[in-house]
């Protein structure tokens, strides 16, 4: 094979070689994300707490691991700051030692701000902190109800979205919050009966399950576009 033809193969290869280098290249876009919206979400899972309501008394033995339901109302600021409010309504499992017919339940409610981390992508992980108020009503069957209340003083979630459309996303969230209860109302009587400060304790309750999140949508910005490698 003479130089010629050897020069024209290496072009030809070379000419091939890009070729597919530019076949295994796609364009990838960025989604758009959420601007001076209002946003609603709406989740529910599984929620236990631990610890003591006050001294000599177990949160395990006024409220089992139960249910809960929760609703986030918010606004998107930016991509990735949100500040809102939150509530929540659960069931818990009633303890052996409560006796029978009795039903126990609990409500929190809120303020708090969430941050996402990467609002331009598909799937957007984010974390948010808040505090508020958390109830526990213990009752029998058309009996007097038993309620301790307590300060959320601080609530963590932490998530990962997955923007299923420009509105919608959906994903799995954990959390963990610190409750400091700070009074109760006795059965048989309206008045708070305060706990004093000695007897005041500081109780973790665990949440874990799957929340979506609904934008009613102002302003969007748009993603951008991006050539990157196509996966073999």
């Amino acid at each position: 094979m003479t130089r010629a033809h050897w020069i024209l193969a290496a072009t030809a290869a070379l000419g091939l070689t890009a070729t597919g280098a530019r076949a295994q290249e796609r364009i990838e876009r960025e989604v758009d994300a959420p601007k001076r919206s209002f946003e609603i979400g709406v989740g529910a899972g599984y929620t236990q707490g631990t610890g003591n309501t006050i001294v000599g008394e177990r949160v395990s033995r006024l409220a089992g691991p139960g249910g809960e339901a929760q609703v986030d109302l918010g606004y998107r600021i930016d991509p990735r700051w949100l500040v809102g409010g939150y509530g929540s309504f659960g069931y818990f499992r009633t303890p052996d030692n409560a006796g029978p017919d009795v039903t126990v339940r609990g409500v929190t409610t809120g303020v708090q701000a969430q941050y996402h981390f990467m609002p331009m992508n598909r799937i957007d992980p984010w974390i948010g902190l808040g505090a508020g108020y958390r109830g526990i009503f213990s009752s029998g069957q058309d009996g007097p109800v038993t309620a301790r209340h307590g300060i959320q003083l601080a609530r963590l979630r932490v998530g990962v979205d997955y923007r299923a459309n420009a509105a919608l996303a959906l994903g799995p969230v954990l959390g963990i919050d610190a409750t400091y209860f700070t009074g109760r109302t006795e059965p048989g009587g309206s008045d708070l009966a305060r706990i004093t400060v000695d007897d005041r304790k500081v109780a973790p309750f665990f949440f874990a399950g799957f929340a979506g999140r609904f934008d009613v949508v102002n302003e969007r910005v748009r993603g951008s576009e991006r050539m990157v490698a196509a996966a073999f």
